[in-house]
């Protein structure tokens, strides 16, 4: 392997000790390419975090600044995200709609214990397909817009959205201020890929814990 895929594998692992991480830094990395992989990973986080613990003079200045500048930005992103994940939990609550999220912030903290160390993307959420109009109303209530609607111009017919829900899986949701995105999930994937899940169970199994 190349030492910049080395140097990304170091970066992965969560306890890497120093010895380890400088000895990935000590071979000949072409720096252009280690951002390339980096981003194109999704490992911004993990890889500012290990140049950060590396001994110093074996990160170019630059780089190292660089990588701790995109992280800060990521960061108040998945503050973001984290803030408007628990408003929308307690809007659901409030109306009693079990929603379910994964992926995003929460996953972030249950794999690393911090929402900063994963990048930030999407809210997805999964709900009851019996739910999902009220989740529609709630998030449009918030400001939120439904980005099909927007572009295709024009709401769908009830016939139209039945066929919709039988097929798709879920519906995107954008905020203009911000442009966080929501996406309500009543499924996992399309119907066309033939995965049977229980989600009814999925959801009676579903039980509170604690987050952020």
């Amino acid at each position: 392997m190349s030492p910049e895929v080395l140097l990304l594998l170091a970066a992965v692992r969560v306890d890497a000790p120093r010895a380890f991480i400088d000895h990935a830094l000590s071979a000949p990395l072409d720096w252009t390419r280690v951002v390339q992989l980096t981003l194109a990973h999704h490992l911004a986080p993990a890889m500012a975090r290990t140049l950060d613990a590396a001994s110093p003079g074996l990160v170019p200045t630059d780089v190292l600044e660089a990588f701790q500048t995109y992280r800060a930005r990521l960061a108040a992103q998945s503050d973001r995200l984290t803030r408007e994940l628990t408003a929308l939990l307690s809007a659901f609550d409030e109306r009693s709609i079990l929603v379910v999220p994964f992926k995003g912030p929460v996953l972030a903290e249950r794999a690393f214990g911090d929402v900063s160390q994963r990048t930030p993307g999407d809210l997805d959420l999964l709900v009851r397909r019996a739910d999902i109009r009220h989740v529609r109303q709630l998030l449009f209530e918030r400001g939120y817009r439904d980005i099909d609607d927007d572009r295709s111009g024009h709401d769908l017919t009830d016939a139209q959205r039945r066929m919709y829900e039988r097929y798709q899986c879920e519906y995107l949701f954008v905020h203009p201020d911000d442009e966080v995105m929501v996406e309500p999930h009543w499924e996992l994937c399309q119907r066309t890929l033939a995965l049977d899940v229980d989600y009814d169970g999925m959801l009676d199994r579903a039980r509170p814990g604690e987050f952020a």
